[in-house]
């Protein structure tokens, strides 16, 4: 018999895109008796999403959360599972599951532990659907790329299985027993799960991203919003590591400390180059090389795409370093 699993969902503004999720939720190749729905309201979860859910309601579990922020409503999702749950699986409101999804996640996991205990932690590629505009589907190519996401393992679309750092909870599962010692920060709006996670691999657990647990995840579809998004990535990233204090972490989010010391750097070449020759030169060589990094990324994206208008991660990929880096750096000096 298949293990019981809790599905969980933070919901607060994704009312265009929830009952696409919850569908997907409902449709899995997985014993409807084996598995239930819990979707989690945030304290500030719109009418327009509340409005969506309700012709779901005897089928899924919706609670409503006194709290902001997903970190809270995973961790409220957690304590009210049913105590059948062997493992707790997370998305988001925006993603939509793979038919096989469940199933894939729960059978490899059942698989691997039997030789490996200290695999605790199991997730998949989250891609961009195909419904989403080219704005979108840029993005989701440029993340897939070293200098647009670090080669994650989540986007990454490699074809094997692989140990990692990290995985985003819009595509993993847990074993049970790690939510009964450990919750995610609620003070972190941003980069919680990835926290989280830091703090389990100190305690010796390992993280296994398998190619065939698949979500579609949709992206952001606007400039305006891409550059909102990295800018709280940087902060996120800066505020989690003045609460570790660590190095070790930095060093796995290396991707994310890279545009800060290129800002910082570049900066202190520009300004030389305004009183040296030399500094000029050095000046030119280092913009030469990051343009020519960016011009390979983008054809890199563009042959992704097979889209003429990804021809704008030209533009995107020094704006993506650019409002990570300022947003590290607001999150360093600014308190909270």
């Amino acid at each position: 018999m298949l293990p019981f699993v809790s599905i969980i969902v933070p919901v607060k503004s994704e009312a265009r895109y929830i009952i696409e999720c919850v569908a997907s939720l409902l449709n899995q190749d997985y014993p409807n008796n084996r598995y239930e729905i819990i979707i989690v309201l945030d304290k500030n979860a719109t009418d327009a999403v509340k409005k969506a859910l309700r012709p779901y309601s005897r089928k899924i579990k919706v609670l409503q959360s006194r709290k902001k922020g997903s970190a809270a409503n995973r961790n409220i999702g957690t304590s009210k599972a049913s105590s059948k749950a062997k493992y707790f699986a997370f998305t988001d409101a925006d993603c939509i599951a793979d038919k096989g999804w469940l199933k894939t996640l729960v059978t490899r996991m059942e698989q691997v532990r039997k030789s490996e205990k200290d695999i605790d932690v199991i997730g998949g590629l989250n891609l961009v659907p195909k419904t989403d505009n080219k704005m979108a589907k840029t993005i989701g190519a440029m993340e897939q790329t070293l200098l647009g996401g670090g080669g994650s393992a989540q986007v990454a679309v490699s074809g094997e299985e692989q140990i990692v750092p990290s995985l985003p909870n819009c595509n993993s599962m847990y074993r049970k027993e790690l939510w009964k010692k450990n919750k995610q920060d609620e003070n972190l709006i941003v980069g919680q799960d990835g926290e989280f996670n830091y703090r389990l691999s100190k305690q010796g657990v390992r993280f296994l991203a398998i190619p065939d647990a698949v979500v579609w995840h949709h992206r952001t579809s606007s400039i305006k919003g891409f550059v909102r998004r990295m800018f709280k990535y940087g902060e996120a990233t800066a505020r989690i590591w003045k609460k570790h204090k660590n190095i070790e972490f930095l060093r796995i989010r290396w991707y994310g400390l890279v545009p800060v010391a290129a800002l910082i750097i570049f900066t202190g070449i520009l300004i030389w180059s305004l009183f040296s020759l030399t500094g000029l030169y050095i000046l030119a060589f280092v913009s030469g090389v990051y343009a020519a990094a960016d011009i390979l990324t983008a054809a890199s994206v563009i042959q992704k795409t097979r889209m003429k208008h990804s021809i704008i991660s030209l533009i995107l990929l020094p704006l993506q370093h650019l409002m990570y880096a300022l947003g590290f750096i607001r999150g360093i000096i600014w308190p909270g």
